[in-house]
């Protein structure tokens, strides 16, 4: 049992860590690669692109970096209805209101007195720290959790590109919202929430296969302290996103409800919450078709051992569990 937990759980992280193509320097490694996030952040609509895609490998000049971040930070509409004035007197027409709702609300203060720098291109330290204004109080990158400085150099060595951009916006979802002394330990997805942005299910239909996910168990307890329910949920950027409830013999396990990064943490979960019941499970790998738990508790996976190694791999295609009860959150199991 001890065996197929381990080689179950690093099947599923290597899995996870299988990432795509990035484009630019910026690696988030996340489980969506750039062109991924871009779509997440499009379809929150945080983003837009141009008339010709997303055109990640282009580069970003300052004002067009105004309009992105005001869309990130879900503030387009009310900079569009406002008068924001600004002093810099080389702004165009078009980015005028997002440049001035900016100014007026801290996240810019130009390259001079009146030149806002319009035409040039955004460095990759600029826009850091853009984003950090846009969480924190304070307007240096350094020293913060955020971004580091080698990072920053690095990318701007190589040309700062709407693809690095794109990566850091989408890491400041998952960053903790910490602006004008909010103590509410949100992130800044959990923010834009509040606030009206969108909605969590909307995030959790563009995030899911793009952010990492976080599996634990919420412990509930009554008022003497009592342990009442333990629920497996999953967050993605401190977003509450589901309730893996506990797998009773009338529920059907569906397949699209199983990935290959919780597959593994769900049939764990499973098997500690067996008691008073003795379930027969079939050890896999690379889940198949789920077929539904019927009331024997019956759970089919099927086997591919080319994931592990010819030591550590399983003997069998297939090996059966047998699974006591729990005792003192210990399983008891002997192979079938």
């Amino acid at each position: 049992m001890k065996k197929f937990v381990s080689a179950c759980l690093m099947a599923g992280l290597l899995t996870c860590a299988a990432g795509a193509a990035q484009v630019g320097t910026i690696d988030n490694n996340y489980p969506g690669d750039t062109e991924a996030q871009a779509q997440m952040l499009y379809d929150l609509g945080l983003f837009k692109g141009t008339d010709k895609g997303f055109a990640l490998e282009k580069s970003m000049t300052r004002a067009e970096a105004s309009v992105m971040l005001t869309r990130l930070l879900g503030a387009e509409k009310t900079a569009l209805a406002g008068n924001w004035k600004h002093p810099f007197t080389d702004v165009p027409q078009w980015a005028d209101k997002y440049v001035g709702w900016l100014y007026q609300n801290g996240l810019t203060k130009g390259v001079s007195a009146t030149l806002y720098g319009s035409q040039r291109n955004v460095t990759c330290g600029q826009y850091c720290i853009f984003l950090t204004r846009a969480h924190l109080d304070a307007d240096s990158y350094q020293g913060t959790a955020f971004v580091d400085n080698d990072e920053v150099r690095q990318t701007d060595e190589e040309g700062f590109i709407r693809g690095d951009a794109v990566s850091l916006s989408a890491r400041l979802l998952s960053t903790n919202y910490a602006k004008n002394g909010d103590e509410s330990d949100r992130s800044v997805a959990e923010k834009l929430i509040d606030d009206g942005v969108f909605t969590a299910e909307r995030f959790k239909n563009a995030a899911w296969d793009v952010l990492p996910r976080d599996y634990s168990n919420d412990y509930q307890y009554d008022g003497k302290w009592n342990l009442i329910a333990s629920p497996f949920v999953c967050q993605i950027a401190d977003v509450f996103q589901i309730s893996d409830d506990a797998v009773h013999g009338e529920n059907a396990v569906s397949s699209d409800e199983f990935d290959s990064c919780s597959c593994c943490i769900s049939l764990l979960k499973f098997c500690s919450q067996v008691s008073h019941i003795v379930v027969v499970v079939t050890i896999t790998f690379c889940l198949a078709e789920t077929n539904a738990v019927d009331d024997a508790g019956m759970v089919q996976f099927v086997t591919d051992d080319s994931i592990l190694s010819g030591e550590d791999g399983l003997k069998q295609t297939a090996i059966g569990i047998k699974t006591g009860r729990v005792k003192d959150r210990v399983i008891h199991s002997e192979e079938g």
